[in-house]
C-alpha cells in the first residue's frame, strides 16, 4: 500500500501507473481498431464506447485520488450490504495479487472475478509454493461457482471485454483438478511410480478430451504442462503422506 500511495502521488508516478494497468495500451489498440473500414456502425460503437471509458479512467487517475488502507479484510467469504445492492466475496487466494477475490453482486445476479474459470494447469490464484490445501481449495470453489442454486446470468473476468454466460470453464476446471488429484492419490495408494503414473494420466490418454475447455498453450506445450501439474501434485501428496507417517 506504501508503494502504491508513493507511486500515485506524483504525475510520473501516475503516468507509469496508467502503463502499468493497461489503460494506454488499451487506447492504443482501440485507436488502432477504430481505423479499420469494415466496422459495421454496432462494432464502431461499442469500440467507441469502450474508448471513452479508458479515456475517462485515465483522466481520474492523473487527476490524483487518495489512497487507504482496507478497513475491511477477511479471511474466507464476506458479506457487503450497501442498501440497494449486496455483494458477495468470496478469496481467491493468490491470483494476481495476494487478495484476489470473486465479487457476487446479488441483486443483478453477476459474478466479476479473475479468470472466470477458462483453465490453467495449476490455478492461476495459488502462488509460487502450492499446496494440497490450495488446491483442494481451487476445486472447492470451482464446485461451488457451478452450483445451480448460486444465481449467475452473467459474468466477466477482470482482463476481459466481453461478458460470459456460461460456466462451463468452471465445470471443466473442477472436474480436471478433481480427477487428477484422485487419479495420483490412487496411484500412489497403489505404489505406482511417478513415471508409471505419467504414462498412464497422459493428457492424450485420460485427460485429452479437457483440451476442447481449456485456455491452453500452443499444442506442443499442451502434454508439457499437463506432467508439470503432475509432478507438482504427486510431489505435495508425497509430502503429505511423509508427514502422516511420522506423526
Amino acid at each position: 500500500m506504501d508503494r502504491l500511495k508513493n507511486t500515485l502521488s506524483t504525475d510520473q508516478g501516475r503516468r507509469g501507473y496508467c502503463g502499468f494497468i493497461g489503460v494506454d495500451s488499451a487506447l492504443k489498440q482501440l485507436r488502432r481498431n477504430l481505423t479499420q473500414a469494415t466496422l459495421t456502425p454496432a462494432q464502431r460503437e461499442t469500440l467507441r464506447r469502450r474508448r471513452r471509458f479508458c479515456e475517462a479512467l485515465k483522466r481520474e487517475i492523473m487527476a490524483g485520488f487518495e489512497v487507504r488502507n482496507p478497513t475491511i479484510t477477511f479471511r474466507d467469504r464476506y458479506e457487503l450490504d450497501l442498501g440497494d445492492i449486496h455483494l458477495r466475496l468470496t478469496d481467491w487466494g493468490a491470483g494476481i495479487n495476494h487478495s484476489s477475490i470473486f465479487v457476487h453482486v446479488v441483486e443483478d445476479n453477476l459474478l466479476v472475478g479473475v479468470g472466470m474459470g477458462t483453465g490453467k494447469w495449476i490455478p492461476g490464484f495459488i502462488d509460487d509454493k502450492p499446496s494440497l490445501e490450495g488446491i483442494r481449495r481451487a476445486i472447492s470453489i470451482y464446485e461451488g461457482l457451478c452450483d445451480e442454486n448460486f444465481p449467475i446470468d452473467v459474468m466477466i473476468g477482470i482482463h476481459k471485454p466481453y461478458l460470459n454466460k456460461s460456466r462451463q470453464g468452471f465445470q471443466q476446471s473442477h472436474l480436471y483438478f478433481q480427477t487428477l488429484l484422485d487419479d495420483l492419490t490412487g496411484a500412489q495408494q497403489d505404489g505406482l511410480s511417478l513415471e508409471q503414473a505419467k504414462a498412464e494420466f497422459s493428457l492424450n490418454k485420460r485427460y485429452a478430451h479437457f483440451c476442447r475447455y481449456f485456455t491452453l498453450p500452443k499444442p506442443e506445450r499442451r502434454e508439457k504442462n499437463h506432467q508439470e501439474t503432475i509432478d507438482t501434485i504427486w510431489e505435495l501428496l508425497q509430502k503429505a503422506r511423509s508427514s502422516s507417517s511420522q506423526e
